[in-house]
C-alpha cells in the first residue's frame, strides 16, 4: 500500500518545540512500510486546544493510510481543553469536521457508525467517524464555570512558551489572535 502523505502540519511543530518533522516523517514512513496483516500501526493523538484546529487532517490522513487511533482527550491542565476556546473560534472549526463526517460516513453506509472498532483495520473508518464525532462533539460543549481564569491561564502559558522559545501563536492560529489579544498575548520583538 502506498503512503498518501506523512502528515505533520506546522502547529505540531509550534506544540513540540524541536521536532525534527524529516525525522518523524522517516519514521512514520518507516512504520507504515512493514505493515501486514500481522503488524498494524496504531497512533494515538492528545486531542486538545492547541490540537483541535488540525485534528480533522490527521484523521483523514489516518483514513487514507488505513491507520488505526486512538485518540485522548486532553484533561490536565486544564486550560487546555477545547471547550475553554471561545465558542465562536471553535464553531470555526466545525464545518471542516461536519465535511470529513459525512466523507466517512459515505465510507461506512452499510455499517453502524455508532459501534467502535477499534485496531481493526477492515472497520476502521467507522473507528475513525467515532474518534472524530467524539472531538466535535466537544467542540460543541459549554464553557467551564471557570472559564475566565482557565483562558488567563492558557494565554499565560503559551505568552511564556513563545517568549521562551521565540514562538508567536498567532503564526499557527490566526484566528486566535484576537481572543489572544484580549488576555494580554504579547511576544517579544525577537518573534
Amino acid at each position: 500500500m502506498s503512503i498518501h502523505y506523512i502528515i505533520i502540519l506546522d502547529n505540531n511543530y509550534y506544540i513540540r518545540q524541536g521536532l525534527d518533522k524529516e525525522l518523524f516523517r522517516k519514521n512514520v514512513s518507516l512504520y507504515l512500510s512493514h505493515r501486514s496483516p500481522n503488524f498494524g500501526v496504531c497512533l494515538k493523538p492528545v486531542v486538545s486546544a492547541l490540537t483541535v484546529p488540525t485534528y480533522p487532517e490527521l484523521i483523514e490522513f489516518f483514513y487514507e493510510n488505513d491507520i488505526i487511533t486512538e485518540s485522548n482527550l486532553c484533561w490536565e491542565p486544564v486550560y487546555l481543553q477545547i471547550p475553554v476556546l471561545p465558542l465562536s473560534i471553535r464553531q470555526s472549526y466545525m464545518p471542516k469536521y461536519e465535511q470529513l463526517l459525512a466523507k466517512l460516513e459515505a465510507a461506512n453506509k452499510d455499517s453502524n457508525t455508532d459501534m467502535v472498532r477499534s485496531r481493526m483495520v477492515e472497520n476502521n473508518a467507522v473507528s475513525l467517524y467515532v474518534e472524530l464525532k467524539s472531538v466535535y462533539k466537544m467542540l460543541q460543549n459549554p464553557e467551564p464555570d471557570n472559564v475566565e481564569d482557565l483562558r488567563k491561564q492558557l494565554v499565560y502559558w503559551l505568552n511564556k512558551w513563545d517568549n521562551d522559545m521565540g514562538l508567536d501563536a498567532r503564526v499557527h492560529y490566526p484566528e486566535w489572535t484576537e481572543f489572544l489579544e484580549s488576555y494580554g498575548y504579547n511576544v517579544s520583538s525577537k518573534n
